[in-house]
Order: C-alpha cells, then structure tokens, then sequence
C-alpha cells in the first residue's frame, strides 16, 4: 500500500518548507550522478517546490543524465517534471498542452517498462492537464487515473486526482455532483499540488456555488467515508453527460 487512507496533512508552514528546501539546495553536494541520479531527483523535487529558478538547470542535467544512462523511470520523471514546469503559475502563464504532451510521453515510457507506480503518476498528470484544459475527455482521463491510483491506494495522487475531477465535473455542468466530492475534499483533505496552485478546488467551487451552492451535496460528500468517496468520484467519471 503507498500512502494513508487519511486525509493530506500538511508537513509544515510554507515558510519551514522552503527554508528547509533552500537548506538541502545549499549542502547538496552530489557525485557520480550516473550512478545515484535518485539523488539528483529529490533535489528537483525540493527546488521545484522552493526555488523555480534553481530548478530549471537541474532539470537540464537531468535531462543529460538521461540521455547516457538506460533507465525507464528517469525518462519518465525528466518528462513528468517539464511537463509540472510549464504549469508553474510563478515563473509563466500555465502551458496545459505541452504540458499534457510531456505526460502522454511519460505515461508511453512508463507502460513500455511496466512501471505501475509512474504509470499511475502519469495519468494523475493527464487528468489534471485535461481538467486544466477543459477538454471534452477530462472525465475520462480522470477516470483512468483514479482506477489506477485506487488500485494501488496512492492516497496522496488520488485526492490530487479528484481534485481534478472535481474541476472537470464543475465545468461540465455537473455542479452537483461535483459538489458531493467538494464537500468531501472540503472536510478532510488539505489541497496540495499543482491542483492546489492551479486554484482546481476553488475554481470548482465558484462554478458549483453559481449553480445554487448545492449544501445537500456537499454535506453528502462530507460524510462519505475515503473509500465511499473514491467510489462515487468513478461513478460520476462514467455517468453519461445528461
């Protein structure tokens, strides 16, 4: 099982976060990254989080260190990452196309190396790019990724990916039953994420409360277990549009 059942609590202020990131940007000092490019992962992760600006080299080497070295889920992270880049509202204007074109990229190399945990990060990525996009086959997108995320319970990525679902419900004209997973979200889970600072919860809010609000619906949601959640949010994903 990866992850808890529970909801997300945060790990710290904003502040502590990014002083701890600048901190592991400062000490870092990583050889042979060949050999140990994990490494060189967790710095990207801690900068894209902390530093943008910094982040962008270290995805260039990355990106070098992937064109020597013959492993799947480093291609795999190079294109999650570009593709995570281009929706950083603090360094541009939101690029969801690329963005989704670096994730169907990801999710081809991933399936090819039947690496199901980047498999299921990959669709997560997808959903949350077609929910951005408002496309026509977001719920569907977000039905793969919530199938594939339930089915190894990765809590974390899985409420990411009803945050989408929520948005793409919401925008669809499913206000109601977008609320009934708003409510939920609302009582039990701390948004993270690029849906987080994409606004995904509160762009389906504001859509859901010019529809009427819908209060039984999120009250609803709000007393739905984890589980009873999930299985509604797949409902909703293949409930024809009416």
């Amino acid at each position: 099982m990866i992850g808890g059942a529970g909801p997300l609590s945060p790990p710290g202020s904003a502040e502590v976060l990014e002083a701890f990131a600048h901190e592991q940007l400062a000490v870092a000092n990583i050889a042979d990254l060949d050999h140990h490019f994990e490494d060189l992962i967790d710095l990207v992760d801690v900068a894209m989080n902390a530093d943008p600006a910094v982040a962008g080299p270290l995805r260039h080497q990355l990106r070098e260190i992937a064109g020597r070295v013959p492993a799947p889920s480093l291609v795999v992270y190079c294109h999650l990452s570009d593709g995570h880049a281009l929706l950083d509202r603090s360094v541009s204007e939101p690029d969801f196309t690329t963005a989704r074109a670096h994730y169907e990229r990801a999710l081809d190399v991933a399936r090819d190396a039947s690496d199901l945990q980047f498999e299921t990060q990959a669709l997560r990525a997808i959903a949350l790019a077609a929910a951005g996009l408002g496309w026509p086959d977001a719920l569907d997108r977000c039905h793969e990724a919530l199938d594939a995320l339930y089915e190894i319970r990765y809590w974390q990525k899985l409420w990411q990916a009803i945050e989408s679902t929520t948005l793409a419900l919401a925008t669809m004209g499913r206000a109601a039953d977008a609320a009934v997973l708003l409510g939920h979200l609302d009582a039990h889970v701390i948004a993270v994420g690029l849906e987080d600072g994409l606004d995904y919860r509160d762009r389906a809010r504001a859509l859901i409360d010019a529809d009427g609000g819908h209060l039984f619906a999120r009250e609803r949601g709000a007393h739905m277990s984890a589980d009873e959640l999930v299985a509604a949010a797949i409902g909703f994903c293949t409930t024809p549009l009416r």
